[in-house]
C-alpha cells in the first residue's frame, strides 16, 4: 500500500500501485480515477515517491481498481472471432481417427486377400496346392520368402 496525493485537490488515499507496461500504470482500491494526475507517497505520508502527473487517461477501469497512461492510449477489448464451424470436441476427435483406422484395417483385410488369392492362383498354376503349408512338393524355397516378408520369388 502507498498513499497518493491528487494533483487538483489535497485528497490522500491509501491504495496499492503496480505498473503494467511502460506506460500504464494500476491502482487498486480506488473506484474513481484521478485524471489530473497524481504523486505517490510512503504510508508515513512524509517521504514522496514519485511524481505521476503525466498518468491523467483512464485506460481501463476494473473491479475496485483503475489503470492510467500517459501517452493517451486507452484499452481496447480484444475482437472476439465470429462463431463460425464450431470445432469438434476431443471424443468427436477420436472416434473420427477411430473410425479412419478401422477403415484402414478393413483395406489392409481386403488387399491380404487379393494377394493371397493371387498366390493361390499362381501356386495352382506350377501345381501347388496351398491350405496353410505347402503338400507335395520338395521346393520350399518359396516358403522362406514368404515367411522372411518378401514376395515368392518365381521358380
Amino acid at each position: 500500500m502507498i498513499k497518493i496525493k491528487i494533483n487538483a485537490s489535497d485528497e490522500i488515499r491509501e491504495v496499492t500501485f503496480s505498473r503494467h507496461s511502460e506506460h500504464v500504470i494500476e491502482l487498486g482500491g480506488i473506484a474513481d480515477a484521478p485524471t489530473t494526475g497524481f504523486t505517490t507517497w510512503r504510508m508515513d505520508g512524509v517521504t514522496r515517491l514519485g511524481d505521476f502527473s503525466d498518468y491523467t487517461t483512464v485506460y481501463r477501469t476494473l473491479d475496485n481498481a483503475v489503470q492510467l497512461s500517459d501517452d493517451g492510449s486507452v484499452y481496447v477489448e480484444p475482437e472476439v472471432p465470429e462463431p463460425g464451424e464450431p470445432q469438434p470436441t476431443q471424443e468427436e476427435r477420436i472416434k473420427a481417427l477411430e473410425d479412419q483406422n478401422e477403415t484402414l484395417l478393413q483395406c489392409i483385410l481386403e488387399m491380404s486377400e487379393i494377394v493371397y488369392a493371387f498366390w493361390i492362383a499362381r501356386d495352382e498354376r506350377k501345381g501347388r496346392r496351398y491350405d496353410g503349408y505347402v503338400v507335395g512338393t520338395a521346393d520350399y524355397a518359396w516358403q522362406e520368402d514368404l515367411r522372411a516378408g518378401s514376395a515368392p520369388a518365381e521358380r
